[in-house]
């Protein structure tokens, strides 16, 4: 199996190691050989996304696998060679959280950020921030392996 690049947009989040740890798990199956982790977050995050990588590069020497960690502050740099992005940024910050967690509560549905109506607001604010490519200049392409869902058709 030929490794790869994975990048991880959000990658100094704290949640970024739990990921990591699934992803060493596959390796050690021989289901995923990645080459290179690239953990991507904002400026401002650059101390936090170093202590995380820090973390990490502990990890994949302690589980014996042969894989480069990278740090960035800029997207587009990256992302250059990625074969697989994980997005895992929380659009506005802990504030956003906050609300999207409180406002339904008020009305008497459960607060929830990944589901219901605050889970729809983030994905929401996500879509908004920056308009999509495209189609004619994006490839989309699903690994589903062990996933819940449906194979997703190749764009071309």
């Amino acid at each position: 199996m030929k490794t790869i690049k994975l990048a991880v947009v959000g990658g100094g989040s704290s949640y970024t190691p739990e990921l990591i740890g699934g992803l060493i798990k596959r390796w050690q199956n021989e289901e995923f050989l990645a080459g290179e982790l690239a953990l991507i977050d904002i400026p401002q995050g650059k101390d936090r996304l170093e202590q995380v990588a820090a973390l990490i590069q502990r990890m994949i020497a302690r589980a014996d696998m042969p894989c480069k960690v990278t740090t960035w502050t800029d997207l587009a740099a990256g992302l250059e060679g990625a074969a697989f992005v994980i997005s895992q940024i929380r659009a506005g910050g802990m504030k956003a959280r906050q609300t999207d967690e409180h406002i339904p509560v008020r009305y008497g549905i459960a607060g929830q950020e990944t589901t219901g109506p605050g889970g729809f607001a983030c994905a929401l604010r996500r879509r908004f921030q920056r308009p999509l490519p495209s189609p004619e200049k994006c490839k989309a392409r699903a690994q589903t392996r062990g996933s819940s869902t449906s194979p997703t058709r190749r764009v071309s």
